[in-house]
């Protein structure tokens, strides 16, 4: 019920008002194949699994998608209580704005983008991920999920939920990519908990070089970010993403503080699980991409605040790839080593003052 379908030649579509999903499955849904759609209000999920979505329809039932010049949502996109509700999903997409914020619930994958190649993508509010408690499993929600991104940008702060489950908790306040993010800039901060981490993920460009393959071409924060993992070379970010060895982030700027977070290209945790261990190592294997004439890096990180690890015992945090450009603490450069796999130390205040060595810096 409350489905406007449009299968060839809908062109522009305008909704006044909302889209609003309801009881029923697929309930509140707009399916058009055109050129735009924008919607005045927001696009609310409902009881109903997949209800209150926006979706490019394929040409004749074909997997083939349109590219679309434009969607809008000038409101939130928020997740109900059915499954995949409080979904955009497109192909090709030249701009695709969300007015207010991006949601999600405890249900999976609500408060979501899927898209394939996007040129912009602007978030005005926040990306927020829902919580779960028990034994429910909860994946994707206040989520993004792309081939590529060429500008990214989110207005508020990405906001992790928070697992109080024992089941699977994965990708609530993510922003994951199965190709590059040219450009990301986030206005607030990257906030996730000490239960679950924001995640930003992109695997490498399509057409890498015979020294470069830029899975993050630039990466700013303009406040604080506090448990948040940047994974250049998963695309994922999680044991079920492609891995590719030969990742490099071009820059990363923090205008405030770094609290217990990883910056990773081309590197996995190792057993442990936890970066900034000795345990951290080049991702390796069969489908593992890894090309001789490239070599993982991190051209510049800046964090103009400070950087902290925790003060517990049980945990670590690191920066990690095969190459480091330049490093900046808190107005301090750090002194690094020209080449690969020949710095390795630990930094941060709780490892100098504390004595604890939980963030570590280390050439893999």
């Amino acid at each position: 019920s409350g489905i406007y379908y449009v299968q060839l030649g809908a062109g522009a579509v305008l909704i006044k008002g909302s889209i609003i999903g309801g009881d029923g499955p697929s309930s509140g849904v707009v399916m058009v194949n055109g050129t735009s759609v924008t919607v005045n209000g927001s696009l609310v999920g409902g009881v109903g699994n997949s209800s209150g979505r926006i979706f490019t329809a394929p040409i004749n039932g074909s997997l083939i998608m349109t590219p679309v010049v434009a969607i809008t949502v000038k409101g939130d996109v928020r997740g109900g209580s059915g499954n995949f509700s409080a979904i955009v999903q497109t192909g090709d997409v030249t701009t695709l704005t969300i007015g207010g914020s991006l949601i999600g619930s405890s249900i999976n994958y609500t408060g979501h983008i899927a898209a394939w190649n996007v040129t912009t993508l602007n978030i005005n509010g926040n990306l927020i991920g829902g919580s779960a408690n028990g034994s429910a499993e909860l994946k994707g929600t206040g989520s993004v999920r792309a081939t590529r991104i060429q500008t990214l940008t989110i207005g508020g702060s990405i906001i992790a939920g928070t697992d109080n489950t024992t089941g699977i908790f994965e990708n609530n306040g993510a922003v994951t990519v199965n190709r590059d993010i040219s450009s990301a800039t986030i206005k607030g901060s990257l906030r996730g908990n000490s239960t679950h981490s924001v995640t930003i993920s992109a695997y490498g460009v399509a057409s890498p070089t015979t020294t470069t393959d830029v899975a993050i071409g630039s990466l700013t924060v303009n406040r604080r970010v506090e448990y948040t993992q940047i994974i250049a070379g998963n695309s994922l970010g999680n044991s079920a993403g492609k891995l590719n060895a030969d990742a490099q982030i071009g820059t990363i700027t923090v205008d405030g503080d770094w609290y217990a977070s990883n910056v990773s290209a081309g590197v996995g945790t190792g057993p442990d699980n936890r970066y900034g261990t000795a345990d951290d190592v080049k991702y390796a294997g069969a489908s593992v991409k890894d090309v001789a004439t490239v070599s993982s890096k991190i051209g510049n990180l800046t964090i103009k605040g400070r950087a902290f690890g925790t003060t517990a015992l049980s945990d670590n945090f690191g920066v990690v790839a095969e190459n480091f450009g330049t490093i900046s603490i808190n107005g301090n450069n750090i002194p690094l080593t020209a080449g690969n796999n020949n710095d390795d130390f630990f930094m941060g205040l709780n490892s100098q003052l504390l004595l604890q060595n939980d963030f570590r810096l280390n050439e893999i």
